[in-house]
């Protein structure tokens, strides 16, 4: 099935035949074209002389294949695809809109090119194996995924395997994902909690000297010296030793309320 493409003065429309005769007030048309369901595209019927059409708007969108033909999908994106996918398959089945019009091919699966919103093709003539077309879309995110982002390459992988079962649905392999974010927020918990224990015990194992001993000991000196030589000091020579000796007691202050500085002095050096 080829789409056709045209574009007006507002908007952009995808184009797909419409080649049964589906009266415009059955319910699955109705549903689809007045846009009940959110996260399907925009449908409306169009007529020319001879045919008829399903107009979809895709202004400001791009498909899934032409949008990652040069481009890696992470897999927070991946997750987020996924979530997407089974909202809307959710959603048609409250809105008793049969899913099996869906196209889940990446040639129809639409992105807003601002924000990774996913919009699907409601097509109520589609016609095909719901399997293999699972298969396929789960081997065309192998080829598209970052192989660097191992998270990602589990995700997908455990994707197309999901997508052989007979019996899959989209809640179930949603269900696996949540189980999988599970363990691993519980791994990353226990890695945080190893490195605060390697921490506390690296700093256990520091010996902290304090050094405002050596300055009570230079106080003391400073002190014994003043009374010894006050007879024999000038003014000048007086206002000297004042100075220092307050500009010791400053230092002893200090570093009394940082007594681990003098250590970050060290490993800057």
């Amino acid at each position: 099935m080829k789409p056709e493409y045209k574009r007006d003065f507002v908007n952009s429309y995808m184009i797909l035949p419409k080649q049964k005769e589906i009266r415009e007030d059955n319910f699955q048309i109705k549903m689809i074209t007045q846009g009940i369901v959110p996260g399907l595209l925009t449908c409306k019927i169009g007529n020319d002389e001879r045919e008829s059409y399903y107009y979809y708007e895709i202004s400001g969108k791009n498909n899934l294949k032409r949008l990652y033909e040069h481009k890696k999908l992470s897999c927070s994106k991946l997750k987020n695809l996924f979530l997407q996918v089974r909202d809307i398959y959710n959603r048609c089945h409250e809105h008793l809109l049969e899913e099996e019009c869906l196209i889940l091919d990446p040639e129809f699966i639409y992105l807003d090119i601002r924000e990774f919103v996913i919009a699907l093709v409601p097509y109520p003539e589609h016609i095909g194996n719901r399997q293999k077309e699972l298969e396929q879309f789960a081997e065309f995110l192998l080829e598209i995924i970052d192989y660097e982002d191992e998270p990602a390459v589990e995700l997908a992988y455990a994707f197309y395997e999901y997508a052989q079962q007979e019996n899959f649905t989209w809640s179930s392999f949603l269900q696996y994902i949540l189980q999988s974010c599970e363990k691993e927020k519980l791994v990353v918990e226990e890695e945080i909690k190893e490195e605060c224990q390697v921490v506390v015990e690296e700093k256990e194992d520091v010996k902290v000297e304090n050094p405002t001993s050596y300055l009570k000991a230079i106080i003391i000196v400073m002190i014994l010296i003043a009374i010894i030589s006050l007879p024999f000091l000038t003014y000048y020579a007086f206002l000297f030793e004042i100075s220092i000796f307050a500009l010791i007691l400053f230092f002893y202050w200090f570093l009394k309320r940082q007594p681990y500085l003098y250590l970050i002095l060290e490993e800057d050096e």
